[in-house]
């Protein structure tokens, strides 16, 4: 008879690491076991605490007054708080007179400088925010001894000047160009910091404004930019120096270019098959003689050894693809948007990446991302399948798949015999690329093409074979198709699972439109 194993009998270690990956409502339920149980759950369900006023101006109320009380437990185990206000909600809290904003009013700061043991806070606010919250917030900001990460968003929204903050290793602002005093001001209290996340919501600002004004050197390792102009003086660069992660999207570089003097809106209107006729060995050699603008933002990392292991830009171009074959041990890759003003300039940097580029990393990659919104030789096909074949330490694959070729089918079928030989990988992801005569304001195309190849997806990927279990990934994803793999008698086949809605990027995988 085999012997029973209790629960409790297990190392605290082991019962720790098996709550942790249970769901918010199954350790509601798994604490009502026993004290013991609940001891070890407790710290799990408390460590993030979360003020949510588009939810419910109710609850909140009563979170903040139980805190303010001590009736909780969630002061000593919180690590994470977020707040959260949106025009909905602060509509509601402009009502002086409602019993919970006067309760929320009254216990507020109270409750917040309880939570003594945050590591990290979230605040996301926007223009309407009453001046209470803001006030309160900032000084509890002040007011937190351990505090190493914060993420504040601020639509529209007058921050009061942030306090010094000696430990903060993490911070992401998303403020806008208008608060850029405020972003400097806190950098320079924060001789720490290692993450630096910056969103100016649309005004573009540059590299030099955000460090012209640091006294001492920071030794930066992330840098995650949205929309900031890529110059590099000397002074900014002394704080990159120690950079290993980079991601940028929306960027421009503050140097002018021959680019942009070649670039025509009618050319986006060109089918594949216009293109080809269109003199495409006079346009590669033309491209070949373009000075891209980033040039010298890749050449200055290269110059002063600064080797990413982490990139992820939403724009290439030769220059980034010429620092990448510069040197090799990049781990995580992503370009989720590669295209051009015209096809020939796309095949061009394409051939330049998997020839001189991506063979440099093979042996150190374990996240790639590689989509191009449009057709051309960038999608998977003969070159990309030799090269990712020998990235043995792929964990993640993110890439396109032109479902209008008339091999649609082999290379879909060659993209799932990819993903089992790679011994490592756990999450693969398959995107369209569409006809660049959907391009600019034919979204309609676009969307329709989406649904013609999800419907040859679906016809397709069922009828998929051979496949070994212990091999193929148990799940993947099309688009935002989730496929499963499920067994019919003898035989294992893909299942179509579910169709996820996709509101945001959030630094995860790319999806399409």
């Amino acid at each position: 008879m085999p012997q029973k194993v209790r629960l409790l009998a297990l190392p605290t270690e082991i019962l720790g690491i098996t709550l942790h990956l249970c769901t918010s409502s199954q350790l509601l339920s798994i604490r009502q076991v026993c004290r013991a149980i609940n001891s070890l759950a407790e710290p799990i369900i408390f460590s993030t605490i979360s003020f949510d006023l588009r939810r419910s101006l109710e609850v909140t109320a009563d979170q903040v007054k139980s805190l303010a009380e001590g009736k909780t437990k969630a002061r000593f185990y919180a690590r994470r708080l977020v707040i959260e206000l949106t025009q909905a909600s602060d509509q509601q809290i402009k009502i002086e007179g409602h019993p919970p904003v006067l309760q929320i009013k009254r216990y507020l700061v109270q409750a917040l400088t309880s939570l003594k043991n945050v590591r990290f806070v979230i605040l996301a606010t926007m223009l309407g925010s009453p001046d209470w919250i803001i006030d309160g917030f900032s000084r509890f900001i002040s007011q937190i001894p351990l505090l190493e990460g914060l993420q504040i968003t601020a639509i529209l929204v007058e921050l009061p000047p942030l306090p010094g903050l000696q430990n903060i290793r993490s911070l992401s602002l998303a403020v806008g160009r208008d608060f850029l005093q405020i972003i400097s001001a806190v950098i320079n209290k924060a001789p720490m910091l290692t993450s630096l996340s910056i969103d100016s919501r649309g005004d573009a600002a540059s590299l030099n404004d955000i460090f012209d004004n640091l006294v001492e050197p920071r030794r930066l390792l992330r840098l995650n930019l949205h929309e900031a102009i890529l110059d590099l003086s000397e002074n900014a660069l002394q704080h990159l120096r120690s950079l290993r992660a980079l991601w940028l999207s929306g960027g421009t570089f503050n140097e002018p270019t021959d680019l942009e003097e070649n670039q025509h809106a009618d050319d986006w209107e060109l089918d594949d098959e216009e293109e080809l006729r269109d003199h495409a060995p006079v346009l590669v050699d033309q491209i070949k003689q373009i000075r891209p603008k980033s040039t010298a933002f890749w050449t200055t990392l290269y110059r002063e050894c600064i080797l990413l292991e982490e990139l992820h830009v939403d724009s290439a171009d030769h220059a980034l693809f010429e620092y990448i074959a510069s040197y090799t041990g990049l781990q995580d890759l992503r370009l989720p948007g590669v295209d051009g003003v015209r096809r020939a300039l796309v095949d061009h940097l394409a051939d330049y990446f998997y020839t001189h580029a991506l063979p440099k990393h093979i042996t150190t990659l374990e996240r790639l991302c590689l989509v191009s919104t449009h057709t051309s030789t960038w999608v998977f096909g003969p070159n990309t399948s030799s090269l990712i074949s020998q990235c043995h330490n792929l964990r993640y694959l993110q890439i396109g798949w032109n479902a209008k070729d008339s091999n649609a089918k082999k290379y879909l079928y060659e993209i799932m015999d990819l993903s089992a030989t790679l011994p490592l990988l756990n999450d693969l992801t398959i995107s369209y690329s569409y006809p660049r005569s959907t391009r600019d304001i034919r979204q309609f195309s676009k969307f329709r093409c989406a649904e013609i190849y999800d419907t040859l997806a679906c016809s397709l990927l069922p009828r998929y074979g051979p496949i070994d279990p212990q091999e193929h990934l148990h799940c993947i994803q099309v688009r935002r198709m989730k496929w499963k793999l499920v067994q019919h008698g003898d035989t294992w086949r893909y299942n179509y699972v579910s169709t996820r809605n996709i509101h945001g990027h959030g630094g995860g995988w790319v999806e399409d439109d």
